[in-house]
């Protein structure tokens, strides 16, 4: 089974759209452009949910598409019984994969800012949730290096399994601290626990999750109960803001606690294993890939992370530009 479908990265591509014109929005607000009431309108409240749904369902569906094909692959290897053969050096890589050793020299060193730095009363819990990332990522990578479980190949060569799930979390919840320093810098906020962290911590910790349908669907239903209950709750302090349990005037700038949002994951994982399996879609579907403007869209969801990162760096950069012109 192929390990990309077009629809799945089209939909990404036109959540990655519709999040471009809300954070757009915002950006307008901030230069007193656009009036608070209008943000939190109902419809830009709703349109807001369901580019935060889109985006959540579709990693669990898409984390069930790459353990399937993984799967594949894995029992392909062992029938064949091939000796394995030496990578060609003249087969280029796609450039995101071969930038991927060098965001670790950005994303440690934020992680550690956080942790020496973060003393703010409203910081305490980014320190914390930073000096438990740097002993696990550092004790992943030493057991990796020299325990028996180690590849021996190096960083993203040969890893399969949980391993490679948790390093894949491991580097995206890594990219949410880099947010959380960006925006502490910048003075604009706080990021306890976003959208990277949810997604970081959701592709480890759904790793027993990705064979079954059912118990995923209920597990969403039990996520959504308890976030409902913890929404109007209200904590004494900050410690139990990730699972979504609140202060009085928490207000960070981009949260997604793991209640309810991890059983929007699940429910992806749900979907993706009624809707995909080792033969491919189990349904049918024409191909629109070549077509405009899925193309257009498949471009952006391939690339949603990189968007990501730095879509509002631009957005705010422009906007200034045109400010300081006098143009708007």
């Amino acid at each position: 089974m192929k390990q990309r479908f077009w629809e799945i990265d089209t939909l990404r591509g036109i959540a990655i759209v519709m999040m471009i014109i809300y954070h757009f929005l915002w950006s307008l607000y901030f230069f007193g452009y656009v009036q608070f009431e209008t943000l939190i309108s109902p419809f830009w409240k709703y349109f807001q949910r369901s580019i935060a749904c889109n985006f959540v369902m579709l990693v669990g569906v898409s984390l069930v598409v790459s353990h399937i094909a993984a799967r594949q692959a894995a029992q392909n290897k062992q029938a064949t019984r091939r000796p394995k053969r030496k990578q060609s050096d003249s087969t280029p890589k796609p450039w995101w994969i071969q930038v991927i050793p060098y965001g670790w020299f950005l994303i440690v060193p934020s992680a550690l800012f956080i942790a020496i730095m973060a003393s703010q009363p409203i910081g305490k819990l980014q320190r914390v949730i930073a000096i438990v990332y740097l002993i696990v990522l550092s004790a992943t990578w030493l057991w990796e290096k020299f325990g028996n479980a180690g590849d021996q190949q190096g960083v993203y060569k040969s890893r399969s399994g949980f391993s490679k799930s948790l390093w894949r979390g491991l580097w995206v919840f890594g990219w949410g601290m880099v947010v959380s320093t960006s925006v502490a810098v910048g003075g604009t906020g706080s990021v306890d626990f976003g959208v990277l962290h949810l997604i970081g911590f959701s592709i480890i910790a759904s790793y027993p999750f990705l064979n079954f349908r059912w118990i995923n669907l209920g597990l969403w239903l039990l996520f959504n109960m308890v976030g409902y209950y913890l929404m109007p709750a209200r904590a004494d302090d900050i410690w139990f803001v990730w699972l979504g349990w609140r202060p009085d005037g928490y207000a960070a700038v981009d949260f997604f606690p793991i209640f309810p949002w991890f059983g929007v994951v699940l429910l992806g994982i749900a979907i993706g294993n009624f809707v995909y399996s080792e033969d491919g879609r189990t349904f049918s579907l024409p191909d629109l890939s070549e077509f405009f403007p899925p193309n257009m869209l498949q471009w952006l969801g391939k690339r949603s992370l990189f968007i990501y990162l730095i879509h509002q760096p631009i957005i705010f950069a422009i906007l200034s530009i045109l400010v300081s012109l006098g143009l708007i």
